[in-house]
């Protein structure tokens, strides 16, 4: 099997893996009223406006191969919805992030924390057509910056119908760490909207919502 078509099974998985619940999520959404908005967070100093190689959901190994990344596998799924809760088909998702020890993979990089070579450290994806996506990665970890620790996080930059988000997923099960994150503490009352939910041990869920309304 080719390169190509290994993306793109890779790819339908992706797509395909979430639909079988997304009835009951929607019919929830619409029972509890219009979602809060996720907040905007900085697009951050590492996005890889240059991003070379492999971009698919797996982000645990490059280019198919057999070795692994370091750190903790986990996977997180969740949907695009616009302001009213409906489902965003087709919409872009950017997803970055620092390896487990630290560091990211971006030419920029100036940290001592360790290069891992089997991390993808980016992936770019399509919701399917009930708004769907997911990923499996490493949990990042932890560095510093001029203004404090950053806890755990995930950068997203989001394109649905007119609506272009740049936001920061945050971890249920580092909630000390978010609290002396400088720029969780900035996202003020709405920043528990950027905190994913815990399924099980390694498995979250984040449903991210843009101003749209749906077309």
């Amino acid at each position: 099997m080719d390169s190509f078509k290994k993306n793109l099974s890779r790819r339908a998985f992706a797509g395909s893996a979430l639909a079988a619940g997304t009835f009951v999520a929607t019919r929830g959404m619409a029972q509890n009223g219009p979602p809060a908005l996720t907040p905007e967070s900085p697009l951050g100093r590492f996005y890889p406006a240059n991003r070379k190689g492999d971009d698919d959901f797996d982000m645990t190994k490059v280019g198919g191969g057999k070795e692994v990344a370091s750190g903790e596998i986990i996977e997180i799924r969740g949907r695009i919805v616009d302001r009213n809760g409906q489902s965003i088909r087709r919409a872009t998702v950017d997803i970055w992030q620092a390896n487990a020890a630290g560091r990211y993979t971006h030419d920029n990089e100036q940290s001592t924390a360790p290069i891992d070579e089997d991390f993808q450290g980016f992936a770019r994806l399509e919701t399917n057509t009930f708004g769907d996506w997911n990923i499996k990665t490493i949990k990042p970890g932890v560095y510093e910056t001029p203004k404090g620790l950053r806890a755990p996080h995930i950068h997203f930059e989001v394109t649905g119908f007119s609506h272009r988000l740049s936001a920061q997923l945050y971890f249920p099960d580092h909630a000390e760490q978010n609290a002396a994150d400088p720029f969780y503490i900035a996202l003020g009352d709405s920043a528990p909207a950027s905190v994913a939910r815990m399924v099980s041990p390694g498995q979250y869920r984040w449903d991210i919502v843009l101003m749209d309304e749906r077309e």
